[in-house]
């Protein structure tokens, strides 16, 4: 056989085999062993030279001897930097971000962009202003209080969105509980701020095709909306 061929066998190489077999799409990942490098340079995988195929001499012909060329591939790293510069504006535009996010999750909505009224110099402990969170086009106002030096703050929402058809099957269920028969609200479709205190007003229609106003009374975001029916 060849007199490499033994290299394949290696514990060295069949380490290496099984690292470079933990790709994410690869279909034997779970099936091999996982490990890392640490050090300067590591051998991730082995080179396997080109091979000429030779035509068959004869069914009883000697096996002719044929070696292949293997060459271990080295990779080293290099420290590279990606610097990132954040300010106290794009701390506070996250703060709010990941909050909103937080209180979206339940109507699967998520803050595409914030923007704050940038000053210099920058904020003071203290300082009070309205930043804007745009989510899927609705614009929705924050209250932003500056608590300390660290430009650590405290905010809190001015409107509250909705999820109109998700809104519209919440007082469903209520409003059918409450007056002991069916009916169907309907607040229209889409996304819809409201600032806190002021009202949305929704159409409830009974089985007979009866309709009444249904008025609900913005909260603030972790608050439970008002909602009374209307004549």
């Amino acid at each position: 056989m060849s007199e490499n061929l033994p290299k394949l066998f290696t514990t060295q190489f069949s380490t290496v085999l099984a690292l470079k077999l933990q790709q994410r799409q690869s279909k034997l990942r779970g099936r091999v062993m996982e490990g890392f490098h640490v050090g300067k340079q590591a051998s991730p995988i082995q080179y396997i030279g080109a091979v000429q195929m030779k035509p068959v001499a004869g069914r009883f012909a000697p096996i002719g001897r044929q070696d292949t060329d293997f060459t271990r591939r080295w990779v080293f790293p290099v420290d590279r930097d990606a610097n990132q510069l954040i300010d106290t504006f794009d701390k506070l535009k996250t703060a709010i971000t990941d909050e909103l996010n937080k209180s979206y999750s339940s109507i699967s909505q998520k803050v595409s962009s914030v923007d704050c009224p940038e000053q210099s110099p920058g904020p003071a402990k203290g300082d009070k202003f309205v930043c804007t969170a745009e989510v899927a086009g609705e614009k929705v106002r924050v209250e932003t209080t500056v608590t300390d030096d660290d430009y650590n703050v405290h905010f809190g929402t001015i409107d509250t969105l909705y999820d109109l058809p998700k809104t519209a099957t919440s007082l469903t269920g209520d409003l059918s509980d409450q007056l002991g028969f069916p009916v169907t609200v309907d607040c229209g479709d889409g996304l819809k701020a409201v600032e806190v205190g002021k009202t949305l007003d929704c159409t409830a229609t009974s089985a007979e095709g009866d309709q009444r106003t249904v008025r609900l009374t913005a909260a603030p975001v972790g608050e439970s909306d008002k909602w009374e029916l209307v004549d």
